[in-house]
């Protein structure tokens, strides 16, 4: 229980601290659940042929924080994406992209 703060079920609580702990993005980095789970939707945006950086990086924004990129971070996603080139996969780039997201703040924080 204590890796996402869940609250004691063998406890009563009139109303649970409202606390994001470090543990929780450690979790989204190292597990292989989290690891497992970034491919598999990296996977989906590059079987969509048709869409180019920009599309699949809203789709992402919109998939995991339910909103549009502003320009800063769509800029930040794509320098973000051309660091990662060389030997590494699409599969690997996107991956990567969408589990740094994952880890964020605002991705553990939506209600």
């Amino acid at each position: 229980y204590s890796t996402f703060d869940f609250p004691n079920p063998t406890q009563v609580a009139g109303q649970r601290e409202v606390t994001t702990v470090a543990p929780q993005a450690l979790f989204l980095m190292n597990s292989d659940f989290a690891v497992d789970c970034a491919r598999e939707a990296a996977r989906q945006l590059l079987g969509e042929p048709r869409l180019t950086d920009s599309a699949r990086i809203e789709q992402t924004y919109l998939t995991l924080l339910a909103r549009l990129p502003d320009r800063e971070e769509t800029a930040a996603a794509i320098a973000f994406l051309d660091s990662l080139n060389g030997e590494d996969s699409e599969l690997y780039r996107w991956s990567a992209l969408v589990q740094a997201l994952m880890i964020g703040g605002e991705f553990r924080s939506l209600r």
